[in-house]
């Protein structure tokens, strides 16, 4: 019996809006948000075993028995009965732990490629289904691109990618607990003192609009740069590079800068890389997801 195997691409993401709203009765929040893939990639290798079972390998990381992508094969394989053996090896490049998604990614990959390699066939409903069981995120990076999200993440109405966007993004190398980011947003919304961006319906006008008039928010940037130093500091640093909007991604810690010129984004980030070891220049993601 010939062995199937697979090799994909995983884009990260950035949050070019997120806004979080309320705690829904089933614990997780509602989510505004405008996600958008771009040229960062991981990189997974999926090969067929004769034996059952996930076998995963992370570069660089030591994984615990409830990692994304072994949640991603336990959830897929529950759904279609099929319990095929696979060996799943990731090559990180995306940040763990920076807002970018890399995990959700990973896993998005893995479903969609289990899906192709076992031949299920199954529709996209049924993967969106696998997807949202692994992670709110994950859902999303089934078809990448850019796309406003909403729900706790599920609900996901794709829109036209900016191709003219350049971003050069920062990751501070700092970590913050999502958890207790969330349970800040959570008083600051019980006390009213929650930032308010743009309502859901206005988000993809003011998306093709020129970056510098955006009035997006992340409602853990405030909370996150008050508790990161060097995250206010790439904050900083992205402003006084001339970028035409800054801003967090996810609940940090990178940050990122939006450019229109090739040319002022170059600059910004050859100055900013000699100061911030894990910097990039990146554009919107010109590789399909999985």
């Amino acid at each position: 019996m010939m062995l199937g195997e697979l090799t994909v691409f995983c884009p990260a993401k950035l949050n070019i809006h997120l806004q979080v709203k309320e705690k829904r009765a089933d614990n997780f929040h509602s989510i505004e948000s405008i996600f958008q893939t771009v040229s960062l990639y991981d990189t997974v290798r999926l090969r067929e075993l004769e034996k059952a079972g996930c076998e995963v390998y992370v570069e660089g990381m030591t994984l615990d028995s409830k990692n994304t992508l072994t949640q991603a094969y336990e959830a897929f394989s529950a759904y279609t009965g099929v319990e095929k053996g696979l060996s799943v090896s990731v090559q990180k490049i995306i940040p763990a732990g920076a807002g970018l998604g890399g995990g959700s990614s990973n896993a998005a990959a893995l479903i969609r490629s289990m899906d192709k390699l076992f031949e299920t066939g199954l529709r996209e409903d049924a993967l969106l289904d696998i997807a949202a069981q692994v992670g709110s995120d994950v859902p999303f990076f089934l078809k990448g691109g850019a796309a406003i999200v909403s729900g706790r993440g599920e609900k996901i109405r794709a829109i036209k990618p900016r191709d003219d966007l350049i971003f050069v993004l920062i990751f501070p190398e700092v970590h913050s607990s999502t958890k207790e980011a969330y349970a800040q947003v959570d008083m600051e919304i019980e006390r009213g003192l929650a930032e308010k961006g743009p309502g859901v319906e206005s988000l993809e006008k003011m998306y093709y609009e020129s970056p510098e008039s955006w009035t997006f928010i992340n409602s853990f940037s405030n909370i996150i740069m008050s508790q990161q130093s060097l995250v206010k500091q790439a904050f900083a640093d992205l402003q006084e590079q001339k970028s035409l909007y800054v801003q967090m991604s996810g609940a940090g810690s990178s940050v990122f800068g939006v450019f229109l010129s090739e040319d002022f984004a170059r600059d910004a980030y050859k100055n900013l890389s000699k100061k911030w070891k894990r910097s990039y220049i990146l554009t919107s993601s010109t590789v399909d997801c999985c």
